[in-house]
This record gives C-alpha cells, sequence and structure tokens, in this order.
C-alpha cells in the first residue's frame, strides 16, 4: 500500500550527492530532469504524494514522513554537501511544482533539519565520524530520540 511505501525506511550508503535517494540532473550531461520524470527514491515517493494528495496540508505531512524514513552517509564533505542540497531542492521543487508557490521558510528549516539528521558524514567501516573514534548518531524519527547509528546496524 501507498502509506507502507512512503513510510519504508532506506540507507543509501557512500551516498555521494545522492543520485539514487533524487536524480535531479542526469548525471552524464548535467541536464536538469522534469519533476514527473524523476526516477530516484525520493522522487518515486513524492510523485506517489503527488498523485494522493493536492491538499497542502496533507502532501507535507506525507512528505515529512517520506523524508524521516530515508537515510544516507557520505565519508567526503562535499558530497555530502552536495547530497543534502540535492535532497531539500528536490523537496522544494516538487513543492513548487505542486502549488505554484515558494515554501516558506520555516517549511524550509524543517525539511533541512530531517535532511541534516539522515544524510550525515561517517566512515562507512567504523561508524564513526571519520578520522575520529566518535560513534554517529542519527534520529528515530518514529521514537523522537538519537540513537548510535552502530546500534540499528
Amino acid at each position: 500500500d501507498w502509506k507502507e511505501y512512503i513510510n519504508k525506511t532506506c540507507l543509501e550508503v557512500t551516498c555521494g550527492e545522492a543520485p539514487f535517494l533524487t536524480s535531479r540532473y542526469d548525471t552524464t550531461t548535467g541536464q536538469m530532469i522534469a519533476v514527473p520524470d524523476r526516477i530516484g527514491l525520493l522522487d518515486r515517493k513524492l510523485n506517489v504524494l503527488a498523485e494522493q494528495f493536492h491538499d497542502y496540508d496533507m502532501w507535507m505531512c506525507w512528505a515529512i514522513s517520506a523524508y524521516a524514513s530515508t537515510y544516507g552517509y557520505e565519508w567526503q564533505g562535499d558530497s555530502l554537501l552536495f547530497a543534502r542540497a540535492n535532497m531539500l531542492l528536490t523537496w522544494r521543487e516538487n513543492f513548487k511544482w505542486l502549488f505554484g508557490i515558494e515554501p516558506d521558510a520555516g517549511k524550509v528549516r524543517n525539511m533541512a533539519a530531517i535532511i541534516s539528521w539522515n544524510v550525515w558524514q561517517m566512515d562507512g567501516l567504523k561508524k564513526t565520524v571519520p578520522g575520529t573514534d566518535i560513534p554517529c548518531k542519527i534520529k528515530d524519527w518514529k521514537a523522537d530520540k538519537e540513537i548510535l547509528f552502530k546500534d540499528v546496524m
């Protein structure tokens, strides 16, 4: 069912710019891809929501759920920045495509906070902050608490 699909937890390991999660542009040509033609995991979740809702509040509620259940990690800081930006811009572009307006600053901050928690910098072999022995924490949104990534895997 579509609700289960939206809430399905996924993780893109060594996510780079997060092309598995969102396909904003063709990685070989750099050409932008139209919102309805995107094929990343989040793109597909947002397409399902576009089919389900034309109501702003319900779409927003479920978009938050889609993002809260989608995770990725990257070792390199510059790639992490691109991954986070691609995810935030994907949400913004879908919002604008559906509703014809820009999201307000509060909604942008809320989505950026979710993305910041769910896409983080990590040494995937040690499950630590790169170059340290500090274990990485992620957010369990359903339980509304921080947890160690190593305890999840």
